[in-house]
């Protein structure tokens, strides 16, 4: 059995800038960044942080964002007004429920009470389960560190396992003994792991104990949470305007051309149509998101530069929130539209794929002689869709892996999203700081925690849909869209509450590497057990900076 005790640990002297003593061997790493300069000792987030030149950074890119929001609200109410002319002039409340139910007009007039307490409780449900759990998952972290870490891995054997053992019980043995078979691996790589689940917990302890010291770090986690649920609430009422009147269109338009109502009719406007209500999804939440993201991390750096000084930064989450929403604005819209752009494409990849499979199977129940040729052009699409989606999920990772550290130093800085990310990778490279980024798995645990969310969330939320469908005749096409926007919706609430922990985390690594005394200096003891689990890591922080690259 591992044990989580680390080796032993050995002193280290850091020196003053430009002390080169006890320097590592043949130490020489590449030096292509700005120095960053140390924050000053004064009460304002703006003076201890200052911009020597402060501007408006990426501003096209804040123009580019609200235009999308714009085209997205002019779109709803085109749908809206077509939807209330079909329907001859009906109330807004009355249209909203015929888009929802698409059609047992006469059942809902007489049950009409009952369908709006159940509509809004649909509604309460779409946004207060997620929150919930989002807030609850955080509070347990915020109580119990280690038990949040280990009990998201061990969850995941255990959830397997059950798995496993109800499909044996229902007669499929080859799920059943997959699933125990992925059990089994996951319990082994737990085993391998064993350390790295302890330096996650003291990296998360670490986290944490600024949570307990700055309690405006829950607030935020629980104010985006609401934001992105009110928000959510909106964007699925807009998205089912809109996809209800496609809906209406498309059914009229193919049952007139081809004689038949064929549920799977779908024009190639509206393909582009709910590509565009997808990418409105994503580049919205991610906004919120990064926005929390630049919040948080002023509150981690007033902490790691100034928390033991005689001076300190008051209200640090409300000027990092104001330097997010003014200077630094366009830089995460620019950020967010990127990985926006990649999830839209990967979806556009997901459409010709499915295409494909679709065409060859209809394909396959004709006598055709060339058979073998068609197999091959199947194989051939086949192979370069999946190597274009390899392709984007990478860039989608390394992109949104390069974002989350270029906004917590450009919270700092004020710089723009390209120069941001640029430096913190190289002070990360020039500090050797990769194997703590890569050991430490806070951001899996929460992805994890995220995903259990999504699960309960849209277990909810599909009860309640049948609930609902006793009284009123539910459009499936409804059902189906609501289902897989209702499980983006937990995922990004779950995704923004949980962030503040990864928020600090990467914040205390970019704070570690600019001033690493700092840290020595006023938690020594949590330095010391850091550097026990990695001893080269003390070696690589006292290499000074330099004055110029």
């Amino acid at each position: 059995m591992p044990t989580d005790q680390p080796p032993a640990y050995r002193s280290v002297r850091l020196p003053e800038d430009g002390d080169g003593a006890d320097l590592p061997p043949d130490y020489t790493p590449d030096y292509d960044f700005e120095k960053p300069k140390i924050p000053t000792d004064s009460n304002s987030f703006e003076e201890s942080f200052k911009i020597e030149s402060p501007k408006y950074n990426d501003k096209a890119f804040t123009v580019v964002f609200i235009s999308v929001l714009a085209a997205f609200a002019l779109l709803t109410l085109y749908c809206f007004r077509d939807l209330t002319l079909r329907n001859s002039g009906e109330s807004f409340s009355a249209t909203f429920r015929t888009i929802f139910t698409q059609g047992d007009i006469q059942s809902l007039s007489k049950t009409s009470r009952r369908n709006n307490r159940d509509l809004l409780l649909l509604i309460l449900a779409t946004i207060g389960v997620p929150i919930l759990c989002s807030m609850l998952s955080l509070l347990i972290a915020y109580g119990f560190p280690m038990f949040f870490v280990f009990l998201g891995y061990f969850l995941i054997p255990f959830t397997l396992f059950s798995a496993g053992f109800a499909l044996l019980a229902t007669g499929s043995q080859m799920g059943g003994l997959l699933m125990l078979a992925f059990g089994g691996f996951s319990l082994m790589f737990i085993y391998q792991n064993y350390s790295k689940l302890s330096f996650t917990s003291l990296m998360l302890k670490i986290v944490i104990s600024v949570m307990r010291l700055h309690p405006s770090t829950i607030l935020i986690s629980f104010l985006g949470a609401l934001t992105s649920g009110l928000f959510g609430i909106v964007y699925l009422a807009m998205s089912a305007i809109i996809l209800s009147d496609r809906m209406a269109v498309d059914n009229s338009t193919f049952s007139v051309n081809d004689g038949n109502n064929d549920q799977s009719s779908v024009s190639n406007l509206s393909w582009a149509v709910y590509l565009f209500i997808m990418f409105v999804g994503y580049y919205a939440f991610e906004v919120i998101k990064n926005l929390v993201h630049v919040t948080t991390s002023g509150v981690y750096g007033s902490w790691y530069f100034f928390e033991k000084s005689a001076l300190k930064p008051l209200h640090p989450a409300l000027s990092a929130f104001k330097r997010g929403i003014t200077y630094s604005f366009g830089s995460i819209c620019f950020g967010s539209l990127i990985v926006s752009l990649i999830k839209v494409v990967r979806q556009i990849l997901n459409l010709l794929r499915a295409k494909l499979d679709e065409r060859r199977m209809g394909r396959s129940d004709d006598d055709n002689d060339d058979d073998g040729m068609n197999s091959l052009v199947y194989c051939c699409l086949s192979t370069l869709l999946s190597l274009f989606d390899f392709f984007f999920s990478e860039a989608e990772y390394w992109i949104k892996w390069f974002n989350q550290y270029a906004y917590s130093y450009l919270a700092l800085y004020g710089e723009d999203y390209l120069k941001s990310a640029k430096d913190t990778f190289e002070i990360f490279k020039y500090k050797g700081m990769f194997i703590l980024i890569n050991d430490c798995l806070i951001g899996a645990t929460l992805s994890f925690y995220a995903i259990l969310n999504c699960i309960l969330s849209s277990s909810v939320f599909m009860t309640l849909i049948y609930a609902f469908q006793k009284y009123t005749n539910v459009a499936p096409e409804f059902m189906i869209a609501g289902f897989v926007l209702q499980i983006l919706l937990a995922y990004f609430i779950t995704s923004i509450t949980l962030n503040t922990i990864n928020s600090g985390f990467i914040t205390f690594l970019i704070a570690l590497c600019i001033q690493p005394e700092k840290f020595d200096q006023d938690y020594h003891a949590y330095f010391v057990k850091m550097t026990n689990y990695y001893p080269e890591i003390s070696q690589s922080l006292r290499v000074p900076f330099r004055e110029t690259a």
